[in-house]
């Protein structure tokens, strides 16, 4: 993920999640691979995990995480203030 302003990148981030890809999809919700794939410590695929879990667990929410870190840092306080 990117945060820019006014068409100037401020910063970078991005997340992983570890597992494994499974010879057959297992699930029906989700999007992509996520019937395919298993993170590590769970015992279905992304697609069997409903969102809520998913997004927890994903390269994407954890990324967002780190945005969301990086956000109440720089300005100096929570979430709303003006940078």
């Amino acid at each position: 993920m990117v945060v820019a302003e006014a068409g100037k990148v401020l910063e970078n981030f991005s997340g992983s999640v570890e597992g494994r890809i499974l010879e057959k999809p297992h699930g029906v919700g989700g999007f992509g691979y996520d019937p395919l794939f298993v993170p590590r410590g769970e015992a279905g695929s992304f697609a069997e995990l409903g969102p809520q879990v998913k997004n927890g667990l994903s390269h994407r929410g954890r990324a967002m995480e780190e945005v969301m870190e990086w956000l109440n840092r720089r300005k100096g306080g929570p979430l709303g203030s003006p940078l």
